[in-house]
């Protein structure tokens, strides 16, 4: 009998005490982020949308290459693709990325320098900011398209920064 009270009240204060951790961890990871009034998300990592240009791939596609300034303000090292999440809509439908296999080093045109997806995956060291660039296929030439970015594990919609380029004026 004593056996059963005793691990009911160890069940329970371990609930309690992951319920309160839980709550403190969820309530943290919320309020890291913030976006200011120039448009770049603040935080642990920040995130600003600076360029966009379109270019075909040798199959034909039109690309938009969109550059993204991604700092480190953490305590550890951490690689764009692994703590923010970047979208992109045209025609309100989401644009499918494109990574070419890891291999994209051919040239789209002669004015653009070489696109290297890889930037994503490179870890960046606390207090550093890194650019790096990120191809969405796009459905048409001319219809804009707004890219977001926000923390991959944020369950806010307003941790999250959004920038639309005319792609009439870019292609």
């Amino acid at each position: 009998m004593k056996k059963a009270v005793i691990r009911g009240i160890s069940a329970g204060l371990v609930i309690l005490i992951l319920a309160v951790l839980g709550g403190f961890i969820f309530e943290k990871m919320n309020t890291l982020d913030s976006k200011d009034s120039a448009g770049i998300l603040r935080g642990e990592f920040s995130a600003e949308i600076k360029s966009a240009r379109a270019t075909r791939t040798p199959e034909g596609e039109t690309l938009l290459i969109v550059t993204v300034a991604f700092g480190n303000n953490s305590k550890g090292n951490h690689a764009f693709s692994s703590v923010i999440k970047s979208t992109a809509f045209q025609n309100g439908v989401e644009l499918d990325r494109d990574f070419r296999n890891g291999t994209s080093s051919y040239k789209y045109e002669e004015r653009d320098p070489v696109y290297d997806e890889k930037k994503q995956l490179r870890n960046v060291q606390p207090g550093y900011t890194y650019d790096v660039d990120i191809a969405f296929v796009l459905l048409d030439r001319s219809s804009p398209v707004t890219v977001e970015c926000r923390r991959t594990w944020s369950f806010l919609n307003k941790d999250k920064v959004s920038k639309t380029f005319d792609i009439g004026k870019l292609v």
